[in-house]
């Protein structure tokens, strides 16, 4: 039983130190209460883990949350560390899927029966592939709106993490040449004022 988690363990690490990397290093919400139809902004800073490239860097999110409910205007690097000004990110449902097909991504999401649960599951990723080389922390930012349904507010994961793709643009999580992982994980919540 020791073996192939050891096995596991070893390629992960193996992983993040051959691929440039963001592990996050910490979030924040520009609002922490918020009315309802209101929306709230999440500063995700992170550590590069290897300052080598190169790769797509990706930002999943998971949160138990009513219809209407959504997350947008995701950016990476808002502090322009590395590019002269932030990098747009986006919706890619295709690679949501891959990475949790992928034993060995190490992406979780919420882990939860989704029977009669409302979840708001997207997954963000940059245009093109990102490097770490200067090897300092940055910034990456998102939005939330919270619907007017919410009672209480909203709980979720976000996950960063990292995709090398061998050129077709299709993630193929058993692909030997299509690499893509989890590096960083969270846990998080906005709440709602009157409730």
């Amino acid at each position: 039983m020791k073996k192939p988690f050891l096995a596991t363990s070893v390629a992960l690490i193996a992983m993040l130190l051959l691929a440039g990397c963001y592990q996050i290093r910490t979030l924040s919400w520009s609002d922490d209460v918020v009315r309802p139809g209101e929306a709230t902004k999440a500063s995700i800073g992170l550590t590069p883990l290897s300052g080598e490239d190169d790769g797509y860097f990706f930002i999943n999110v998971e949160f138990l949350a009513e219809e209407g409910f959504k997350v947008g205007g995701v950016k990476f690097d808002v502090s322009k560390v590395v590019y002269n000004k932030p990098k747009k990110m986006s919706k890619d449902p295709a690679l949501q899927d891959a990475i949790y097909e992928d034993d060995e991504s190490g992406c979780r999401g919420l882990i939860t029966t989704r029977r009669g649960i409302n979840v708001y599951s997207a997954l963000f990723r940059t245009n093109g592939y990102v490097t770490d080389e200067k090897f300092k922390p940055m910034l990456a930012k998102l939005k939330a709106k919270l619907s007017e349904q919410e009672e209480g507010g909203v709980i979720g994961v976000i996950e960063t993490g990292m995709w090398t793709d061998d050129g077709d643009l299709a993630p193929e999580p058993d692909s030997d040449q299509d690499n893509m992982f989890c590096s960083g994980r969270t846990d998080t919540s906005v709440f709602l004022k009157g409730n």
